[in-house]
């Protein structure tokens, strides 16, 4: 995965990195994972996890999320990157109805199929889908 960073950029939320605690369970991950920050918070956010993942600070004229991505667009060192929501929880559908807690070997996996498709040039943006409430279908 040299080839591909993982973003999470985050705004107010120092103490509830659920995306960050779901990534912790694949050291690996948190090898490529970036949490990207605003200045004023920034030595809140290098003191919880500056010993687990790089924390970036944005220029002072980003003021919202539309202008965050786009710094990660343009500041991104690596091939692929990928951008995480702050408050995801990671989970994999078991059945129509239930879903369960993702383990280490499946998140792997997700994460490494998201890249192979960002890597085969066929598919230059890829996503996940957060699902609030559970649908039968």
């Amino acid at each position: 995965m040299e080839n591909l960073t993982l973003f999470i950029p985050t705004y107010k939320r120092a103490t509830k990195q659920k995306t960050l605690e779901s990534l912790s369970m694949c050291p690996e991950l948190l090898l490529i994972t970036k949490l990207v920050v605003r200045q004023e918070e920034f030595e809140d956010y290098d003191w919880l996890y500056g010993d687990k993942v790089e924390v970036l600070t944005l220029p002072n004229n980003i003021s919202n999320i539309c202008q965050t991505r786009s710094w990660i667009l343009n500041n991104c060192e690596t091939d692929n990157l990928i951008m995480l929501d702050d408050d995801l929880r990671i989970n994999r559908r078991e059945s129509v109805n239930r879903l369960v807690k993702i383990n280490s070997v499946k998140l792997l996996d997700m994460i490494n199929q998201l890249n192979t498709w960002l890597t085969d040039g066929d598919s230059p943006l890829v996503g996940a889908v957060s699902y609030t409430h559970l649908r039968a279908h």
